[in-house]
């Protein structure tokens, strides 16, 4: 599928939108794609200054690509080796800076942020969280669209694009050039070695990725409905025997949803949840179970779980 026919089959209403642009084949080809089909785009990109002069030559690209076809472009520095927090690895810290990034930039008129995931980035997503031990949401962590509990709204309209045909797209537009990452080909991180060594020993063994690409789809289905089903799975006041009574499917997703958590609670900490639950507590109604971040869950023997 061509960027074009991807973007044309998202179902949402043309409006000024904030395109996420790196100056790579996949960005480049997304910020193409929805300048000819008809969005009112601006381009952002981040400088992430961890590639010294390299780092400057894409915002200098970018910029320059912008320019020649009158997309408005605004670039922002951010200090990932400064703001890395202890324990968060660079791919992180880099991810959760350019989110704030996005809050702060849309917090006022909610506008629309396009980013270029495309089919081959979910495909490594899916190694990336099957490592994890990810639930049937986490497998899909890539959503074609995602509102987070704050109103930030993020579109992935080349979720059914493989990065070849993007690649083919930009030939065909008459764009020779774009930015190229040099570290991606260095198997040093999880994800480079998926992308890497992973994938194309797949591609040897199975010979494609269809396969992969097809659960996906189902598992997007899947979630999709465990997600509908958390919604419902408990009132609004809740008693300790409501909480008891739901599946074990859709428990992860209940709590996230109830208590408007980033992500489920690990499966140690469910597990836990689930035990003291279904454990008699009298007189006990200050149990307090951590969820990280200094957020944690008070259990009451007739309310069951509260926040704390």
């Amino acid at each position: 599928m061509t960027p074009l026919e991807s973007i044309e089959a998202f179902e949402l209403p043309k409006e000024p939108a904030l395109v996420g642009f790196s100056g790579g084949a996949d960005s480049t080809a997304l910020l193409l794609a929805l300048h000819q089909a008809g969005w009112r785009v601006s381009a952002v990109h981040f400088n992430h200054q961890l590639r010294g002069e390299a780092s400057e030559n894409d915002a200098r690209f970018c910029r320059e690509f912008c320019r020649a076809r009158g997309i408005p472009f605004r670039c922002f520095r951010l200090d990932v080796k400064g703001e890395r927090q202890k324990g968060e690895s660079i791919e992180s810290a880099a991810r959760r800076l350019r989110l704030d990034k996005w809050r702060e930039l849309t917090s006022a008129k909610r506008q629309l942020v396009f980013l270029a995931h495309h089919a081959d980035d979910a495909a490594e997503e899916l190694f990336l969280r099957l490592a994890r031990g990810a639930s049937t949401s986490g497998l899909v962590g890539l959503k074609g669209y995602r509102e987070l509990a704050d109103g930030t709204r993020l579109a992935r309209p080349l979720l059914h694009c493989r990065k070849q045909e993007l690649v083919d797209y930009l030939k065909a537009e008459g764009v020779a050039e774009w930015c190229t990452d040099e570290t991606n080909a260095i198997s040093d991180c999880s994800r480079n070695r998926i992308r890497n060594q992973l994938l194309p020993w797949w591609r040897d063994a199975f010979g494609n990725e269809n396969g992969i690409l097809a659960s996906l789809e189902a598992l997007r289905d899947d979630a999709e409905y465990l997600e509908a089903a958390a919604a419902s799975a408990l009132p609004q006041k809740a008693t300790i025997a409501d909480w008891r009574n739901i599946p074990a499917a859709l428990f992860p997703r209940v709590l996230r949803q109830r208590f408007n958590l980033p992500l489920p609670p690990s499966r140690e900490t469910v597990l836990r949840i689930r035990r003291e639950l279904n454990t008699p507590h009298p007189g006990r109604n200050n149990l307090k179970i951590p969820l990280g971040n200094g957020r944690f869950l008070i259990l009451h023997h007739k309310k069951g779980l509260l926040e704390g």
